[in-house]
């Protein structure tokens, strides 16, 4: 089951799921209106020699964006990443809400050696 909470509405526009992988069986998938997770993860910031982790990729436009069920690579420096925004800097209550439940996924995935997949749609 994908809870699509956070793409209603935006049918037709890009739609990002995150799946939550534990076990090797996917037990949460989140579909994200692209523009909401797009806002959250340009509150990461480059460090002094690029970006790392996912905001690499997610800049680069490549990897998550080419392939389907995209398997996200080390987990906590992205959860940390996600730790480290601000989320008084996103306008929208959705936003926070999906930051929120983005940072409870990798620590689930992280807690329990599970895995993240994105698929950009």
């Amino acid at each position: 089951m994908i809870s699509k909470k956070y793409y209603e509405g935006f049918e037709g526009e890009e739609e990002i799921i995150v799946n939550l992988i534990l076990q090797d069986e996917k037990v949460y998938s989140l579909g994200i209106w692209g523009c909401y997770f797009h806002s959250i993860i340009y509150q990461i910031p480059a460090k002094q020699n690029g970006w790392d982790g996912f905001a690499y990729y997610f800049h680069l436009v490549s990897g998550w964006y080419d392939e389907d069920n995209w398997e996200v690579p080390d987990l906590p420096l992205f959860y940390q990443q996600l730790l480290d925004i601000d989320e008084n800097r996103l306008e929208y209550q959705e936003e926070k809400e999906i930051l929120h439940i983005l940072r409870e996924m990798f620590l689930k995935a992280i807690d329990e050696q599970g895995k993240i997949t994105i698929t950009q749609y």
